[in-house]
């Protein structure tokens, strides 16, 4: 991966898109890095790499139980938000 400053990659774009389509780039900002930029052909599979992942941690956490029942649900909202249940209606 590159790193670019934002300025550059703003005065740059085109050849920045060029860029990406070898390898992802690390834009800077005021010293921080802020964005990366990647290409479309990447994106795809760092979008499959996110459903994995999420999939993975919602198989674990229905082995672990650990979700709320409606009711269970529905209480833990209406404490958070202090309304009486009579305002909450199905």
């Amino acid at each position: 991966m590159s790193l670019k400053k934002a300025t550059y990659v703003k005065m740059h774009f085109g050849e920045c898109i060029n860029e990406v389509n070898k390898e992802p780039l690390i834009i800077e900002s005021y010293g921080k890095k802020s964005a990366v930029m990647i290409s479309y052909d990447a994106y795809p599979q760092l979008q499959a790499y996110k459903d994995y992942y999420w999939g993975e941690k919602s198989q674990k956490a229905l082995k672990q139980s650990k979700f709320l029942s409606p009711e269970e649900s529905l209480r833990y909202i209406q404490s958070k938000l202090n309304i009486k249940s009579s305002i909450i209606k199905r």
